[in-house]
């Protein structure tokens, strides 16, 4: 877990590690949230480690990209043309473009004792743009390419997405996630690979001092 630590001194603000546990033999034997959004987990790990699984998450969206639950996706679509009067093809387009696991883990853990598959932050902006910087600094100047989608965007594309693609996603935030998580208006969301973490760690450059605030 150095690089978390190392990661959370380098850019600043808080962070929180991601695991997909697979294998009922490796799931710890830590508490168990109930009735959560996985965007509200990844806030509450904060101040100690849960896990989550398919019994006590109450978000449909997460259900749907984690493979809990297919049967979710038109509830899904149906809240979307209802709320926002979007139209059935627009809606299904939204929703297959949202990344999903093709294998569904038995448990999520959050800020675990285990090496995180990702790491995720509720970030200022400017934490953001600074992030970028030095992600442009350590990778040759390559622009940064994500998919912005206004649907399911902790669960779906930072969470899953960045999980799948092994690489940086960002989010605006949903009006879900900003309404369990507690995600305030100046703040975006950030999900980075671990292995991807210990590559931009290696590859920074090194100063002396670094000021995120």
């Amino acid at each position: 877990m150095e690089n978390v630590r190392t990661l959370q001194w380098h850019f600043g603000e808080s962070w929180t590690g991601v695991k997909f546990y697979f294998d009922g033999g490796d799931v710890p034997d830590i508490r168990v949230a109930e009735d959560l959004h996985l965007c509200e987990a990844v806030s509450q790990a904060k101040s100690s480690p849960l896990l989550i699984n398919p019994e006590v998450v109450s978000c449909p969206g997460a259900s749907y990209v984690l493979g809990w639950s297919r049967d979710s996706r038109g509830r899904i679509v149906a809240e979307m043309m209802g709320r926002r009067g979007i139209e059935p093809e627009a809606a299904e387009k939204l929703i297959d473009q949202v990344p999903v696991l093709d294998k569904p883990p038995l448990a999520i853990g959050f800020n675990t004792n285990d090496v995180p598959d990702l790491m995720i932050s509720y970030c200022q902006p400017r934490t953001a743009m600074d992030f970028l910087s030095l992600w442009q600094a350590a990778f040759g100047g390559s622009n940064l390419k994500t998919d912005l989608s206004s649907i399911l965007s902790v669960c779906g594309n930072v969470c899953v997405g960045a999980y799948l693609s092994e690489n940086v996603s960002l989010s605006l935030g949903c009006e879900d996630a900003r309404r369990f998580a507690g995600i305030s208006r100046d703040r975006m969301v950030v999900g980075v690979p671990y292995p991807l973490i210990k590559d931009l760690l290696t590859r920074t450059p090194q100063r002396e001092s670094v000021s995120f605030s």
